[in-house]
């Protein structure tokens, strides 16, 4: 069975998962109260990659702002789903762990958009509300005329495309077939993908877009977006990291569609709907772990 130690983190509802309860088995942490973004985005997941043997810890948000150690114990972070709200805490002890050798691999969207406290509850326990500080990157196009409470924001917080590869717009909602733009990067091994050849419906709900100015990053598909909204353009992308190691950005919510359909899980749709498991994502995920597997271990912190 493959071994890859990796860390696995969603934000699985929107809005509440950090003032929620936990509770835990000997297999994994986990909202004591899960809706139908955990059943779509983090389920199928955790299902491909259990069934497939990885090693795997999952672990919230809440573990990433409050211990940066634990992402120096492993070789991959895996971002699920739709991953929306960051504190600049771990948007920085994310970004100290990559230059410090992690692999990640956010097979998300939305992800890191908005900037968060967290606030301790009234009996004085930690990390237990949620108070929106800023927009991660400030408000893109017509954000403020869309969404006018935005400007009533009270911080200000880095692009969140200098760690993810790519941000959320003002058009963030859309749909699309994921489309190939660079065949023959190692990603695409053993997928025979070629240019221009499209994964159907994959893209959804959310996206990237407006990919950063990093040395090395490559652009690996790309292509329109329809909804209700208008048309956009999704971005999916990666980036080298100083050890070797690197920084993929998927693009969509639903990634985890083309990897497993479990029992119990309900596919999500808009314009278009993905199709269910597909060998070329497998394949992909598989290249992506396999190179985080074979990477070497992230330097431990000083302090």
């Amino acid at each position: 069975m493959p071994v890859l130690d990796a860390y696995v983190t969603s934000n699985p509802c929107q809005f509440i998962l950090w003032a929620m309860r936990t509770f835990q088995t000997n297999h994994y942490t986990a909202p004591s109260q899960s809706g139908v973004c955990t059943r779509w985005a983090a389920f199928p997941i955790a299902h491909w990659l259990e069934s497939q043997g990885y090693d795997v810890t999952y672990a919230s948000g809440t573990d990433m702002h409050a211990d940066p150690d634990r992402l120096r114990r492993v070789k991959g972070f895996l971002s699920v789903g739709h991953d929306e709200y960051y504190t600049l805490a771990m948007f920085e002890n994310l970004q100290r762990a990559i230059s410090a050798g992690l692999n990640v691999a956010f097979l998300s969207a939305n992800t890191c958009s908005g900037c968060i406290d967290l606030l301790a509850d009234s009996g004085g326990l930690p990390n237990r509300i949620l108070r929106r500080f800023a927009r991660f990157g400030g408000l893109p196009g017509r954000t403020a005329d869309n969404f006018p409470e935005a400007t009533r924001l009270p911080g200000t917080a880095p692009n969140e495309n200098t760690l993810v590869g790519a941000r959320t717009l003002e058009l963030f909602s859309g749909t699309s077939d994921w489309t190939c733009t660079l065949p023959d990067h190692w990603l695409f091994h053993g997928t025979g993908m070629k240019r221009g050849e499209g994964i159907p419906g994959l893209v959804g709900w959310e996206f990237h877009a407006e990919p950063a100015e990093i040395s090395g990053l490559e652009i690996v598909a790309s292509g329109p977006t329809e909804s209700h909204y208008g048309k956009g353009v999704f971005t999916a992308t990666i980036y080298p990291g100083p050890r070797g190691n690197f920084v993929f950005n998927a693009s969509t919510c639903w990634w985890g569609d083309g990897l497993a359909e479990p029992p119990g899980y309900v596919r999500p749709g808009a314009v278009l709907s993905p199709r269910g498991p597909d060998p070329r994502v497998q394949r992909i995920t598989a290249n992506l772990l396999e190179r985080m597997r074979q990477s070497p271990d992230p330097e431990m912190s000083s302090s």
